[in-house]
């Protein structure tokens, strides 16, 4: 089973067996200890021991459909433990930290990588906090085309939405969380998830940040994780 709170391994414990991995459709070539991929990802774990190599023929893993500068960012925090924009901080551009960090938890989350979504979702919010930013409608129906019924990035999406939906007075923008809504049922059922367990703060006075882990308004620093059972988290 894969580690799901990684701690840095040393030179020994790296090894000297290497898998590339071919990204993208131009095959970005990236070379990575095999034991950290095996360590971190049972996806990767699962598919190494399922391949055959030889001397002739080096072990290769192809990801066509990924984009290489996520798996850039998977390489950094495999080995560095490092993640884009973490500590948040102010950008010329502040969509673009969002894009980025939601495009990286969803590579996480296919390839069952808990311990990454976890550190990207709380930067996520921390960087959405600093920027007065959520996601958008678009980046919403992306997040819901790409992840798994139960994906907490799914349920961040739904938070927000919530937030929003009880703060919005006008009625055309009331009408577009609507539609957004209808044309995702899933989205609808977790507007529903979350109101349940915030309903009372949501709409009785005492106001729900999604974007706040800890604190008066915050909804726990764990809410938007994903843990094992008995499992300790990093923060």
């Amino acid at each position: 089973m894969a580690n799901p709170t990684p701690t840095m391994l040393s030179a020994e414990e790296l090894e000297e067996e290497f898998v590339t991995i071919l990204v993208g459709p131009k095959c970005k070539s990236f070379l990575i200890h095999q034991k950290l991929l095996t360590e971190r990802s049972s996806f990767f774990a699962t598919t190494i021991k399922s391949i055959s190599s030889s001397p002739d023929h080096p072990l290769t893993i192809d990801l066509p459909d990924d984009e290489d500068v996520t798996f850039e960012a998977f390489s950094n925090w495999l080995y560095y433990s490092s993640i884009p924009y973490t500590p948040a901080q102010a950008v010329p551009d502040p969509p673009y930290p969002t894009q980025r960090l939601q495009r990286l938890y969803i590579f996480g989350e296919k390839y069952n990588l808990p311990a990454l979504c976890n550190r990207v979702m709380d930067s996520m919010q921390d960087n959405n906090l600093l920027h007065h930013a959520r996601p958008s409608i678009h980046q919403i129906q992306r997040i819901y085309a790409n992840t798994c019924e139960t994906s907490k990035l799914r349920l961040y999406c739904a938070a927000m939405l919530s937030r929003d939906l009880v703060k919005t007075a006008a009625p055309e923008g009331l009408q577009k969380f609507m539609d957004v809504m209808e044309e995702i049922p899933e989205l609808a059922m977790d507007v529903i998830r979350f109101q349940k367990r915030f309903g009372r703060r949501l709409y009785f006075g005492t106001m729900v940040e999604p974007r706040l882990r800890e604190g008066f308004e915050g909804v726990g620093k764990c809410y938007f994780h994903t843990h094992l059972e008995g499992e300790a988290c990093y923060l």
